[in-house]
């Protein structure tokens, strides 16, 4: 199984009454932004699934007059799913890799402002790290 889906965006500031942010690109907001889902079931055992995520987000501005931008960045998950009946219950068991290359990235920006009118204070978040996490689930 593969989904996806691909946003382009046109995110300006309009009729802001300060020349040096109309028609800016909105903080935080990239161009684009993708991303492609991918998990195949393991032929070769019952309940056994791959799967592999990858989102792409284009450069985004950092301030109301676009002087700087954050980088584009690629994030990439890898995980394995196997379900099966523990003690007559379904049971799935889970390992993921979220952040596989440990990308160092911003996830949230936001304005100091929505008007276009910078306040000098902006929002930021750092994006996750790689994390390695397992899970077990038990149906009741």
């Amino acid at each position: 199984m593969i989904t996806g889906g691909l946003s382009v965006l046109d995110p300006k500031l309009t009729d802001t009454g300060i020349p040096a942010t109309n028609s800016r690109i909105f903080v935080g907001i990239p161009d684009y932004k993708s991303n492609i889902l991918a998990e195949y079931h393991l032929p070769v055992l019952t309940g056994a699934f791959l799967n592999f995520d990858w989102q792409h987000v284009g450069r985004r501005p950092i301030d109301d007059i676009n002087s700087a931008y954050t980088p584009q960045y690629n994030l990439f998950d890898l995980g394995v799913r196997y379900t099966t009946r523990v003690m007559g219950k379904l049971t799935t068991f889970r390992v993921t890799a979220n952040n596989v290359s440990n990308v160092h990235y911003w996830s949230t920006l936001g304005p100091g402002s929505i008007t276009g009118q910078s306040t000098g204070s902006y929002l930021g978040h750092l994006g996750e790290p790689r994390l390695i996490t397992a899970s077990m689930r038990f149906d009741f």
